[in-house]
């Protein structure tokens, strides 16, 4: 079975059943798609589309090809081509200019996706206006919470980072900065309340900034003179 194409000085033949075995001399292809595509210069033609479509049958020896769509049809016609079950010729017609046949370009591999950005954890200090000298304190749980539930870190009293204030003084560690948090206070036979809610960590990111320096310098409690931001409260 042979099914003939023709595209400006050129004809193909595509060979299939006992003569494919016979022929000597045929078209390479690179791979799969360098055959689709090359199938697909065709298929917009309003003659040899049909033939191309109508011919996959006795092409592939696929006798029940009309429950296959087009598209499948192609398909199978590429798989014979890529086993060797059927075979393309090429020649130039009598009076043309000569040269290689056309080479059907495979397409432009897609460009490859820009590299995330790598996610870095960041701390998160927190000021609570909690006297960490009162026992009826030393039970609480203050609870920060991700939006997405991905985040939950507990602290208690025994966690101030700056000892002997009347504050609490806290450092939470492994944070994002594109999610948003929820700092939760849980207390002993009381119902947990809010002290701030799904806040973006950029509008968290000021709070006690004056404790994160003086911990890193080895104070012992914040600077009176480390003045606090203006449209932030240091104090939550």
């Amino acid at each position: 079975m042979r099914v003939v194409l023709r595209q400006g000085e050129w004809t193909y033949e595509l060979v299939g059943g006992r003569e494919a075995v016979r022929v000597r001399s045929q078209m390479r292809f690179r791979d799969r798609e360098h055959v689709r595509v090359f199938l697909a210069s065709f298929l917009s033609d309003p003659v040899h589309g049909p033939s191309l479509v109508a011919g996959g049958a006795s092409l592939t020896g696929e006798s029940a090809l009309s429950r296959y769509s087009p598209a499948e049809r192609i398909d199978l016609i590429v798989d014979a081509v890529i086993s060797g079950r059927v075979r393309v010729l090429c020649r130039r017609r009598t009076g043309g200019s000569g040269g290689a046949p056309p080479q059907e370009k495979a397409p432009a591999a897609a460009p490859a996706p820009a590299p995330a950005t790598e996610r870095r954890p960041v701390d998160l200090w927190v000021r609570l206006d909690v006297d960490p000298n009162d026992a009826s304190n030393r039970s609480d749980k203050f609870v920060v919470l991700a939006s997405d539930g991905s985040y939950r870190q507990v602290k208690t009293v025994k966690d101030d980072k700056v000892p002997g204030d009347r504050y609490v003084d806290l450092q939470y560690t492994g944070l994002y900065e594109d999610l948003s948090y929820t700092l939760q206070v849980e207390e002993p036979g009381a119902a947990p309340y809010r002290v701030f809610e799904n806040v973006p960590y950029s509008g968290l990111a000021g709070l006690s900034p004056s404790v994160a320096r003086a911990v890193a310098a080895g104070a012992s409690e914040p600077g009176e003179s480390d003045p606090i931001p203006e449209g932030r409260d240091d104090e939550v």
